[in-house]
């Protein structure tokens, strides 16, 4: 698999997952922005190609499911007014992929302090991300490079407002650079 980025320049792409329908691979670093080519190569011959336009943010955010939408793959932690801190996924870890939902994540007493963490792809190249929650917006960092694993980013919401509390299951809307995100669920008491 390679990538011939806007200037000519060819890269091999890494290679994630193959399989007769789906190919999922990682654009390499230094492909330079613009349309690009990208080609399947197999024997030393191209099998398949087609193009698409390399961006610096195409934002998307993990999910507990795999499907791009429901309950992000996210954690929780909430700083109580001592300092002390309860932590955990805000879905339901037990439950079969396909099936996991929005576990309630309480905001605390007066004085607490809840953040959640989520993984995102796509997102490193931006410089303003903000979040709303059930509409509320809800501070935002930048996106956090996690070495690990290629491709994946960290993004880390709170505190959140009061306002939210009881809110029960909404939406969690990312903006990247002023991009939207696929739209995630999780849910308040």
């Amino acid at each position: 698999m390679r990538v011939i980025d806007s200037t000519g320049d060819s890269r091999d792409a890494g290679l994630f997952f193959v399989s007769e329908f789906q190919i999922n691979y990682l654009i390499p670093a230094g492909t330079a922005l613009g349309w690009a080519r990208v080609e399947v190569v197999r024997d030393g011959q191209i099998i398949s190609r087609a193009g698409l336009e390399i961006t610096a943010v195409s934002p998307g955010v993990y999910t507990a499911n795999g499907t791009g939408s429901g309950a992000p793959a996210a954690n929780f932690a909430l700083v109580k007014a001592g300092g002390a801190r309860l932590e955990g996924p805000v879905f339901d870890g037990n439950a079969p992929l396909g099936q996991r939902m929005p576990i309630p994540v309480d905001l605390g007493a007066q004085g607490d302090e809840l953040f959640v963490t989520f993984f995102t792809t796509g997102t490193r190249g931006a410089t303003t991300v903000t979040a709303t929650v059930d509409g509320v917006a809800v501070p935002a960092t930048k996106p956090f490079v996690l070495d690990q694993y290629a491709g994946l980013e960290q993004v880390n919401l709170g505190p959140f407002p009061r306002s939210l509390v009881g809110r029960g299951e909404v939406d969690v809307a990312f903006f990247f650079n002023g991009i939207p995100a696929n739209v995630v669920r999780i849910r308040l008491q």
